[in-house]
């Protein structure tokens, strides 16, 4: 990666850590030695924050991971290993603690917006675990398995 690109990306994560901030946001740094540190074996982030709300009566906490080449490459939400045992299972949640938030084909992340992007994906992870946990999406249950399966399978019936 060359030395500019390496500073947008860096410079992306700081306005987007500013932005957050200024609305009001409470980011706490998960370090790569933490318990809930997402992923430790994939991937390398650039920076991950743990993001704690009420939702209902139930503590969540998420991770939103930002990748090394935010924000051309979206960030990616995860539960933290306490509401990921609270709250398992949820719809378009997996075994790696993993939220699917955004489908990367369907979307394309907007460099001029960083902060927006992370807020959107934050909103978006709680919204899932909020309508998960009200059992308001369990139908999306029928859609993931049709969609994993389709992919598993190779197309192989």
């Amino acid at each position: 990666m060359t030395i500019m690109l390496v500073a947008f990306y860096k410079a992306a994560s700081i306005k987007a850590e500013e932005y957050l901030l200024n609305k009001g946001y409470v980011l706490k740094v998960c370090n790569k030695d933490d318990p809930d540190y997402p992923l430790k074996e994939t991937k390398e982030w650039r920076i991950v924050w743990l993001i704690d709300r009420v939702l209902g009566s139930r503590d969540v906490q998420i991770l939103i991971a930002l990748p090394l080449t935010f924000p051309d490459e979206f960030p990616q939400i995860f539960l933290s290993n306490k509401s990921f045992d609270n709250l398992s299972p949820l719809p378009h949640l997996d075994s790696r603690k993993y939220l699917c938030t955004f489908d990367p084909v369907e979307s394309a992340p907007n460099p001029d917006k960083p902060g927006e992007i992370v807020e959107s994906f934050i909103e978006k992870g709680f919204k899932i675990i909020d309508e998960g946990m009200a059992k308001r999406n369990l139908s999306d249950y029928n859609e993931e398995f049709l969609a994993y399966w389709e992919v598993e399978s190779n197309g192989k019936l």
